[in-house]
């Protein structure tokens, strides 16, 4: 595939289920640039590409902060301003979640490390049978493919496995472990889920608790967001109620982490210094992408149901039957045709500024 074609903003993606690619580029023209400019800065660079991932991430959950609190403090929830707040919505969601998510994750430049990978695989394949060559091919390209990324819920059983081994240890907290564990194997979560509550208070206020604090850290900063501490409840009951499932996908990703060590090893005897470095940007490009798609969608339980929320309001007051489905894509597929004039012109007008958090 010419670079040129790997850099361009894609014409239609697999799962872009919302047809943003088409709607996209229409609605907000700079972002076509935008989208080139990002390909060919990140192309090959996994290192500046994960700060890049986690840097939107802040920005995305900024943005739908400042756009949610604006629109919850409206009183008069009227189809003007659900349609302004959809159209920032939008605009925050394509710079800052569909190009990298969608454009990047599922696009050419997802294809062309895919292909190099496979390309690369053949290459460094070993097998003593001509029968067995397939196999031997398939099997490095497959294991790469799949990356030793420890996704969203294998970092939670990482954490469950440390939460778990340090309250076995703790003095502190022996006699709720034993009673935890007794209620847990009892399956009465009402008195677990207490003992727990109990136990997060203690290790959030007593700074001799740091250890378990640490463990907890992205469950604890979630707690006021969230504003309960369910999350912290639901890693405690993992951990105790899954230990043993635990250790075996632990054990399991280490052997996959020391196979793919392996095989790069391989490939660095067989291939030239240009080539095994393609390769190696290739396969932390893909497994970031992995990556991407799990930091992203962690605003998903948030801004979904908010976004929907809204556009069934809108729906409700101009007379959308309730018998057509729609997607937070709603309002230029389903919503328009039920507006008058003024506002259908306004969800069809370009918005032709670039993206400024301070203008969002």
């Amino acid at each position: 595939m010419p670079q040129t074609e790997l850099f361009q903003f894609p014409r239609h993606l697999p799962n872009d289920l919302e047809c943003f690619c088409v709607f996209y580029p229409k609605k907000f023209p700079s972002a076509v640039a935008e989208f080139e400019k990002l390909a060919r800065t990140y192309f090959k660079n996994p290192g500046e590409f994960k700060k890049l991932i986690y840097q939107q991430q802040k920005e995305l959950f900024a943005g739908f902060y400042k756009i949610k609190n604006e629109y919850d403090v409206q009183t008069n929830k009227t189809p003007e301003l659900i349609l302004k707040t959809d159209e920032r919505l939008h605009k925050l969601f394509c710079f800052k979640f569909w190009m990298v998510n969608y454009g990047f994750c599922d696009g050419p430049l997802h294809d062309f490390y895919v292909e190099r990978i496979k390309q690369y695989s053949e290459r460094i394949a070993a097998w003593d049978n001509p029968d067995d060559k397939e196999n031997s091919v398939q099997l490095i390209e497959r294991t790469l493919l799949q990356g030793d990324y420890a996704d969203l819920y294998l970092q939670r059983v990482f954490t469950g496995i440390k939460l778990y081994d340090s309250l076995a240890e703790s003095v502190e907290f022996a006699q709720e472990v034993r009673e935890l564990k007794d209620y847990i194997a009892r399956r009465d979560e009402a008195k677990a889920y207490r003992i727990i509550d109990a136990m997060i208070q203690k290790i959030v206020s007593d700074d001799r608790l740091a250890e378990l604090k640490t463990i907890l850290t992205d469950p604890l900063k979630n707690m006021p967001v969230r504003g309960d501490n369910l999350e912290v409840c639901q890693v405690f009951i993992q951990a105790f109620e899954f230990h043993e499932q635990n250790l075996k996908l632990q054990k399991r990703h280490q052997e996959m982490t020391h196979i793919i060590a392996e095989i790069l090893a391989g490939a660095k005897e067989k291939l030239n210094t240009e080539e095994y470095e393609e390769l190696k940007v290739c396969y932390e490009m893909s497994n970031l992408f992995k990556e991407a798609k799990d930091v992203y969608g962690e605003i998903d339980a948030e801004l979904l149901p908010f976004w929907f929320g809204m556009l069934e309001n809108l729906a409700s007051q101009i007379g959308v039957p309730k018998d057509i489905p729609f997607g937070h894509s709603g309002a230029f597929y389903v919503h328009v045709w039920y507006l008058p004039e003024h506002l259908k012109a306004r969800v069809f007008t370009p918005d032709v500024t670039g993206y400024e958090f301070e203008r969002l």
